[in-house]
């Protein structure tokens, strides 16, 4: 009794520490899981990171480097100071302006673009962590943090003549549906039920197309994307200010703006852009009311949380989990650190929301039969429908080498069956187009009989000693002796040559640099989430953000070690809203280490630097500038050039397409839904085989020619040969070309 008295004080005053080594230990058999069963350093990165992470946190606190968080607040600069700031920042963003608007090459945003808006988000941060406490300099900052996050949104938005992505073509299909714009069977009530079941994106998209006349992606950057900016970055603000202060509000606002997946979902714009600005509002609202008692905001409360059910089924499960988390979180808080908190209403909030979520996707939208169906099956990937994260390490076009099995073309065909006892091994030479030899040795199962069209078509020799039946001429059905090894040559009609095409989906070098700004967001955020942990600097609204955070990473990260998938960038879009408060905690506890001003301005100019440019200029937030990744960057949009190719062949040409899967996936249209052939892979362009299409026009981009090319199932591809080239060599003729487009008929 008196030990087990002593061991929950023990934990109520150390729950920090103890998570934290906790965590250093799970991240070193993580790194040796990762070497282990991936073995490639890229993945061992991140274990190496949490490592780190957890590490600090036990050493500043160990050495007593911890401070209040409301030691920031004492930190203030001259008028002057922040004067010649804001000059550097506004500076700054009108060249970023100049080099978006006057670059050398088109489609792509220049690296002095990049560089300008990193510096900006360290100026901003600086000026930040040293504005006075008086509330008037607060708006005048938020609008500073939003400028930063549009231009990294809309930027991709303006580059290119239509919508970016690929998912958005389908929602662009059926809002113009919905609003008379464009109808076919494909779009519209008719044809997409969910429509029906998650109405308002396309309600708010649909509306500002009515009423101002707007282009669809017009439409989506003044409605989503704007909503999406301003709403997310507000609320975590918000949040961050009633949590700590108004300084860690602005700080997390800002590292949110410049984070990966939330400008990747800015301009790649879907409805769970918009269903995670719905979830900040109403966790903003919850604990609004859970401290202040402010039965005003109910109502509010109520209509988002309808309008995220109508919203998307992804987002409406995140605030399915997070409102029991934060339920639990306070009567852990509670028992753990004997305080009293109110926890009844916010599970009378869990159950009512819960009951009408699970009702509408039973009886409402077949959601729920769908949630099961995954969870039965292990979230494999090809039941989600979306690919598992790419792997790492280029790999070059691998040797040929003949299957266990051989099978030869179906054209041919033998006279008879030749049937073979269990155990016969058949040596079958195979006669490569380059002259080469390789032989197989095929053991065949018990029972096993090679079928006509399966088998050799040469001459068979028997071995000395082996004889045949009276009055059997080969190939015909004959019974050879057990363990007699029959010869047979045969030369393969269809060539058989190295696969025309790299894996490129995990480039050492561009795979850890493209993924280096989310692997650093992350990690640092541990930190604060240990901070936001503890007994003596945290309090109960710290203690749920920071599992909740937690909670919504290992829920996208942990299934992708199985070889599962949870549509994981989904989840880290959410982790990121979530972990920036505890981040921005990370990055002031950092700041706090020197006591000299110039010293920690040095430092956030920096640190905050070198992330907001990482996270910038690496995947996914960028996909058009290939400066330090040549082979990772895929353009998801299309040149003007690309666009009136297809209209001039759809005026033109009546039947059947053929081309790469991101050209017949963006670009949906009734007519092309039609005409766009069921090879809508790139599995033709990797084999070179292109047989299949003698009746049908292939169109070949240049953009597939000189850049990578993205398969539509998680990796990304590089062609080692022309495809106009092989077309013509295999007797396709050129009846297109418009420099950026060639079609290609035979």
């Amino acid at each position: 009794m008196n030990s087990g008295s002593k061991v929950l004080p023990f934990i109520r005053d150390n729950l920090d520490s103890i998570i934290a080594l906790a965590g250093a230990i799970f991240s070193l058999i993580l790194i040796a899981y990762l070497q282990i069963y991936f073995g490639r350093p890229i993945y061992v990165v991140t274990g190496i990171l949490v490592f780190l992470a957890c590490v600090t946190y036990l050493v500043l606190k160990h050495r007593h480097k911890l401070s209040p968080i409301s030691s920031i607040l004492d930190l203030q600069a001259t008028p002057s100071t922040l004067l010649l700031a804001d000059i550097a920042f506004f500076a700054l963003f009108t060249y970023s302006l100049w080099s978006f608007v006057f670059s050398s090459e088109p489609y792509v945003r220049p690296l002095g673009y990049f560089i300008s808006i990193a510096a900006m988000s360290a100026i901003l941060a600086a000026k930040i962590l040293f504005l006075p406490s008086k509330k008037s300099s607060i708006p005048f900052t938020l609008l500073q943090i939003i400028l930063i996050a549009l231009s990294l949104r809309w930027s991709v938005l303006l580059l290119f003549p239509s919508i970016v992505g690929l998912d958005p073509w389908a929602y662009q299909l059926r809002t113009l549906d919905l609003v008379g714009i464009m109808y076919s069977e494909y779009g519209g009530p008719h044809g997409y039920g969910d429509i029906l079941n998650i109405p308002v994106m396309y309600l708010a998209t649909g509306s500002t197309i009515l009423i101002t006349g707007l282009s669809y992606k017009m439409a989506t950057m003044f409605s989503i994307s704007f909503l999406q900016v301003v709403g997310d970055l507000l609320f975590i603000f918000l949040i961050g200010r009633l949590i700590f202060n108004a300084k860690i509000g602005m700080l997390a606002a800002l590292l949110l703006g410049v984070a990966n997946w939330h400008i990747f979902f800015g301009y790649w714009t879907i409805p769970n852009s918009l269903g995670a600005t719905f979830i900040i509002l109403i966790l903003y609202l919850l604990l609004k009311f859970h401290r202040d008692r402010a039965t005003m905001v109910i109502p509010l409360g109520v209509l988002a949380m309808v309008a995220l059910i109508l919203t998307h089924p992804i987002a409406t499960l995140w605030l399915a989990i997070l409102l029991p988390t934060s339920w639990l979180g306070f009567v852990a808080y509670k028992k753990l650190f004997k305080e009293r908190l109110a926890t009844l209403s916010l599970l009378a909030v869990v159950l009512i929301f819960t009951i009408a979520v699970f009702g509408w996707w039973t009886f409402g939208t077949g959601y729920a039969g769908s949630l099961v169906r995954m969870v039965t099956q292990g979230f494999d990937p090809s039941i989600t429908g979306y690919p598992q994260a790419p792997g790492g390490g280029i790999s070059p076009p691998a040797e040929v080498t003949p299957p266990a099995e051989v099978t030869l073309p179906a054209e041919v065909t033998l006279p008879a069956e030749v049937t073979l006892p269990a155990g016969v091994t058949v040596t079958v030479e195979v006669t490569l187009p380059a002259g080469g030899t390789v032989t197989a040795e095929v053991t065949l199962p018990p029972g096993v009989t090679l079928p006509a069209g399966g088998t050799v078509t040469a001459e068979v020799t028997l071995p000395p000693g082996v004889t045949v039946p009276a009055g059997v001429t080969l190939p015909a059905e004959v019974t050879l002796p057990t363990g007699v090894t029959v010869p047979a040559k045969v030369t393969l009609p269809t060539e058989v040559t190295p696969p025309a095409w790299e894996t490129l989906s995990g480039a050492p070098f561009e795979f850890l640099f493209n993924s280096l700004g989310m692997f650093l967001f992350f990690a640092v955020s541990l930190i604060g989430c240990f901070y936001m942990l503890s007994r003596r600097f945290g309090n109960p609204y710290a203690f749920f953000i920071a599992i909740a955070g937690v909670l919504i990473l290992a829920i996208g990260f942990f299934p992708m070690l199985t070889g599962r998938s949870v549509i994981e960038h989904r989840w880290w879009y959410m982790a990121q809203i979530l972990l920036s408060i505890p981040l921005a905690v990370a990055f002031s506890l950092l700041f706090g280490l020197f006591k000299k001003r110039y010293l920690k301005a040095g430092l956030v100019i920096i640190l905050i630097f070198v992330l907001a440019f990482l996270s910038i200029i690496g995947l996914p937030s960028n996909q058009t500038n290939r400066t330090f990744s040549k082979n990772q960057i895929v353009r998801y949009a299309f040149t003007a050039s690309e666009i009136e190719a297809l209209d001039t062949i759809l005026t033109n040409y009546e039947a059947t397409i053929a081309a790469d899967f991101v050209y017949t996936t963006a670009t949906r249209t009734p007519r092309l839904i039609e005409l766009w052939g069921k090879q809508k892979g790139i599995s033709f362009f990797l084999t070179k085989d292109f047989s299949q299409f003698s009746d049908q026009m292939i169109l070949v981009r240049k953009e597939i020619v000189n850049h990578p090319i993205a398969r539509g199932a998680g990796t990304i591809h590089k062609l080692n040969y022309d495809p106009r080239q092989e077309l013509t060599e295999q007797g396709f003729s050129k009846v297109y070309n418009s420099g950026s487009v060639s079609g290609f008929m035979r």
